[in-house]
């Protein structure tokens, strides 16, 4: 039940009073969830004089099985847009020990994701708008620190805005964390309106400098554009514009391989070269060679061959010496063959 008591720690936090010490109690207008709540306290506790207090609109009696409760009040809320429900069972000695309980869960590290799904359940929101804006809210008036440290361990980058009293959380790869720990799914209703919003994603949202970081920590070996487009699901037009911009700033360099660029880290010590050139540079090391004996050798035209030899020379590989002849220069570097 450790799961099920940290979702439980969570909605309390956000939808119990935690400055009283007289009684435990929790409020929310999803049925469902007080009724899970219930379960978990009552498997806890003996909290037999439990009372359910439920608030409408109208001080009308509603249609749910409220036969788990024996004590059951009903009030009038002109307020309330929907009925709610408050649980409460009144004990100093339950709140003493529900409050130690919720101290050891908030130091376990594992109790992250279920603490947090329980608090999203009750503070936090899905919101939509214009340009395809969607927005995962965590209602909240000051930071907190176990707030913090929950986000932070799953990698989820978040703002928190004082003036509008709420953690805000954009961007696809954040609701791709909140869909794999399912961080969204206790409150029935809110678990609906994530899984339509999420669903309404075309594309993978990455942040600002995330293709430019990426990308350069991918090419520790060499890559082609077209690999990188189908890594991260972008067109190639757009990785060689970023490639662009990585390679003027000096932090990658490329190589012409038939008619494919291979993309590498400027720090990485590698030279890539085709198959071909590699033919030439395993004649060149039993000694010096002409143009036209490598030709010959290596079943290829005399121009096509002077070509490639001065493409390797510009790579630092081969010269041609006095003699007119091609011979291997010395390199530290690793050569790739493609």
């Amino acid at each position: 039940m450790e799961k099920e008591v940290a979702e439980c720690v969570g909605l309390w936090l956000a939808e119990g009073n935690n400055k009283c010490n007289n009684e435990i109690t929790f409020t929310n207008n999803s049925f469902e969830l007080i009724i899970h709540f219930d379960k978990i306290l009552c498997s806890l506790f003996d909290a037999h004089n439990k009372r359910l207090y439920v608030y409408s609109p109208f001080n009308k009696k509603l249609d749910f099985d409220l036969s788990k409760f024996q004590n059951i009040k009903y009030y009038a809320d002109i307020r309330a847009r929907k009925p709610y429900f408050i649980w409460r069972v009144a004990s100093v000695e339950l709140m003493r020990q529900w409050k130690a309980l919720v101290k050891r869960v908030l130091a376990q590290p594992a109790q992250s994701a279920n603490v947090l799904r329980g608090f999203f359940a009750g503070e936090g929101s899905i919101k939509t708008g214009a340009h395809n804006n969607r927005t995962l809210r965590i209602a909240q008036k000051e930071e907190k620190d176990w707030i913090n440290f929950a986000l932070d361990s799953f990698g989820i980058t978040y703002s928190f805005r004082p003036a509008e009293r709420s953690y805000v959380i954009t961007g696809k790869w954040n609701w791709d964390i909140f869909a794999k720990e399912k961080l969204a799914e206790l409150h029935p209703l809110k678990k609906e309106s994530f899984n339509k919003v999420y669903s309404e994603f075309k594309e993978a949202h990455y942040s600002k400098h995330f293709l430019l970081q990426n990308i350069s920590s991918e090419l520790s070996t060499p890559k082609p554009v077209f690999w990188l487009s189908q890594h991260y699901k972008r067109s190639q037009a757009r990785i060689s514009e970023v490639l662009g911009t990585l390679k003027k700033s000096q932090k990658v360099k490329n190589f012409r391989v038939g008619s494919v660029d291979y993309w590498v880290r400027t720090d990485v010590n590698c030279i890539v070269i085709s198959s071909i050139k590699k033919k030439y540079i395993d004649a060149l090391k039993t000694g010096p060679e002409s143009t036209a004996h490598l030709a010959k050798v290596c079943s290829r035209s005399a121009r096509a061959t002077g070509k490639r030899l001065l493409e390797l020379g510009r790579l630092g590989l081969v010269r041609n010496n006095n003699l007119n002849k091609w011979e291997l220069m010395q390199t530290s570097q690793k050569i790739g063959v493609i």
